[in-house]
């Protein structure tokens, strides 16, 4: 498989991806110093219901020196990550539109605009609209009260909630290089054998980055929507994972995949499934020996992701490795076509 692996594409001029973090770095892995405003569920709340609502998350402003009512910045990222683990980027522009993304597919946007002390995204082909009053701040972090007014399936017509939530500002999702095994799959040694339980204590001491103790994962019906996620080298080169929503012939459970090149060639096909704990799972046969590759998100924006890559093979038992170890790589997932 030809996967852009960290290691091996990374280079000091390439701010697109993040940095490389190597195991004598730190990083900080929980963003914020702050906490959410506590509201009660509204039912059926108006635009007023929400504005006292903000009214009376005014004291939090006492958590910091900076903090006051404000809009979202213009030009910058800003992402959350919700109860379910999935994460929402938004970036209000200077021309008055925003972008909205969020793993697995990106591009959505609208006009963006500032009402009554709060930005609002007033979407494409919708009458749906967001308001998002930033509450309180700290350098890397906003903490935020948000008023939807949005369309819902089941009941076939628009809803109103309000909720309080956390946002990661103008982040740059970090790689996290940690036993990594340079020769990836090719070759397992004592050196980089890893196992489950240490790839677990790895991703929650050294990696996986959170906000307001949230880490991002993995969702099934995001990656059939978007179908298309792209993984790059920051230099010119990169690959397109095509998501379908095809059922495997061979696994019960599973989806078709395939990897094309920058050409639209398919370099190689396989299956694919989200598990239960948000883990992508990528089920590939490379040159006769079939590899379960199990991709972890570690740090994201909603349009750059990081990924842990744990890949396992009948091969490394063969080597005489145990069921649970695996080998170690990284690589970059992009919501929409790299710019490079």
């Amino acid at each position: 498989m030809t996967l852009f692996l960290v290691g091996c594409n990374s280079s000091s001029d390439d701010t697109s991806g993040g940095d490389s973090q190597s195991s004598g770095d730190s990083v900080q892995l929980e963003l914020t110093t702050l906490t959410s405003c506590s509201v009660d569920d509204p039912t059926a709340p108006t635009e007023a219901d929400y504005r006292a609502a903000v009214a009376a998350c005014s004291p939090i402003a006492s958590q910091s020196s900076s903090s006051s009512q404000s809009t979202l910045s213009k030009d910058v990222t800003y992402f959350r990550i919700n109860s379910s683990s999935q994460v929402k980027s938004y970036e209000a522009q200077s021309d008055g539109t925003f972008v909205y993304h969020y793993i697995g597919a990106g591009g959505d946007s609208g006009v963006a605009s500032e009402v009554d002390g709060a930005t609002r995204f007033d979407w494409d082909d919708s009458e749906a609209y967001t308001l998002i009053t930033v509450l309180d701040e700290d350098a890397k972090t906003v903490s935020t009260l948000i008023y939807e007014y949005y369309y819902d399936g089941d009941t076939g017509q628009y809803e109103t909630t309000y909720y309080s939530s956390l946002f990661g500002k103008d982040f740059t999702p970090t790689q996290c290089t940690q036993q990594d095994n340079p020769e990836f799959e090719t070759n397992l040694t004592q050196e980089y054998a890893v196992t489950k339980t240490e790839l677990a204590s790895l991703l929650e001491t050294e990696c996986r980055v959170t906000l307001g103790g949230r880490y991002a994962d993995f969702d099934t019906n995001r990656l059939i929507k978007a179908k298309d996620v792209y993984s790059g080298d920051g230099d010119g080169e990169y690959e397109r994972f095509v998501f379908t929503d095809t059922d495997s012939t061979s696994r019960s459970g599973w989806y078709d995949f395939e990897i094309r090149d920058k050409d639209d060639v398919v370099d190689i096909a396989g299956e694919w499934m989200v598990d239960d704990d948000g883990v992508l799972l990528l089920a590939l046969e490379e040159e006769g020996t079939e590899y379960i590759h199990q991709l972890h998100i570690t740090a994201t924006d909603g349009f750059t992701t990081m990924v842990k890559v744990f890949s396992q093979s009948d091969a490394y038992i063969n080597q005489g490795f145990a069921e649970d170890v695996g080998s170690l790589s990284s690589l970059v997932f992009y919501s929409q076509e790299p710019d490079f």
